[in-house]
């Protein structure tokens, strides 16, 4: 009997501490919720149209950074904006392009040059965090001790709080539904929430302007990983399986003493990044110059494009399409 009632408190000890740990697991620690943010991403991903698809992919300079209606309405392309944070490690991004990616789009990604370096996230706890926010099946493939070593990094306060809202404060509606009623009104920026999203996936609307620091976006002796690598030959053999093809280009960019244009180091860090790519037979496409813009077009980061950058860059990112254009490297 006291075998059968140890075995029963082991037992309940044990399941209540797994369904803690995904509780918290499931929790937004570091990024925007990014479950509601791709559940949209995934609808707009699935209607249908006639134009050529454009996908956009990279961390949130991207998520910020297009205005979707400029590319959809003076262009024969459609944009699907499928940016999300870079707090998402390379294969998280490539991964949801071998998912959601169709037969003959066109894919951009304008990562983020932190991307060409970072090692394999498998053993950073915030990167756990971000990727099982991402999609909640990556529990079921990491070892146990890493999402100790994960939950040890949450503020103990952030899980009571949590759940609270979660299951008694804040039930939320069907984020779709949301969306469908939001897209009928002028667009808004509601802050780091899915609610931001205009039917591209874009957070297009953003304003005013609060960046005070300045920053170096790359080292000049930049040497892209090998983790980069063979990531992004892995994204190049899925999409030749499905007539896909893939562009990396640049990320924004904002004039500082740090990375200006004023400063032949900048150009000199640019041109590393092209030969060191090259190296692996990789291109870069498009003017790092067409995407560098004034600080008073950059919302609340470095990489975070507000209302009137995104415009800016979304322009000069349709020259670019146009020049690929012509060049035959895109219908």
């Amino acid at each position: 009997m006291k075998r059968i009632f140890l075995t029963w408190i082991v037992g309940t000890i044990f399941w209540s501490a797994i369904i803690f740990i995904l509780e918290f697991l499931s929790l937004p620690l570091s990024q925007p919720s990014f479950i509601n943010l791709y559940a949209i991403k995934d609808y707009i991903n699935s209607q249908e149209t006639n134009k050529q698809r454009i996908v956009v992919v990279s961390g949130s300079s991207t998520l910020f950074g297009f205005n979707g209606d400029l590319i959809n309405t003076q262009t024969n392309f459609t944009l699907i904006n499928y940016a999300g944070g870079a707090g998402l490690p390379i294969e998280a991004l490539i991964d949801k392009i071998i998912q959601q990616a169709k037969e003959s789009d066109i894919v951009f990604m304008p990562l983020e040059f932190v991307y060409y370096t970072r090692q394999s996230s498998k053993t950073d706890p915030q990167y756990i965090q971000n990727l099982i926010a991402f999609d909640s099946k990556t529990i079921y493939h990491l070892p146990f001790h890493t999402l100790l070593k994960s939950l040890a990094k949450s503020p103990p306060t952030e899980i009571p709080i949590y759940l609270l809202n979660k299951y008694i404060f804040e039930k939320e509606q069907d984020p779709i539904q949301t969306m469908q009623v939001l897209w009928q009104q002028t667009p808004n920026f509601y802050g780091y929430n899915y609610k931001s999203l205009d039917k591209y996936g874009d957070y297009a609307h953003a304003k005013g302007s609060f960046v005070n620091d300045n920053t170096p976006y790359l080292d000049l002796h930049l040497k892209p990983s090998l983790h980069f690598i063979s990531e992004y030959n892995r994204l190049l053999e899925f999409a030749a399986s499905k007539n896909i093809k893939i562009f990396l280009t640049y990320p924004p960019t904002m004039e500082n003493p740090d990375f200006s244009l004023k400063d032949p180091q900048t150009f000199a860090k640019i041109e590393n990044l092209k030969a060191e790519l090259k190296k692996h037979n990789i291109e870069i496409y498009g003017d790092f110059r067409d995407f560098h813009f004034e600080r008073k077009y950059f919302f609340d980061t470095h990489y975070h494009l507000n209302e009137e950058g995104a415009i800016l860059r979304t322009q000069a990112f349709i020259k670019l399409l146009e020049h690929m254009q012509q060049e035959g490297l895109i219908p």
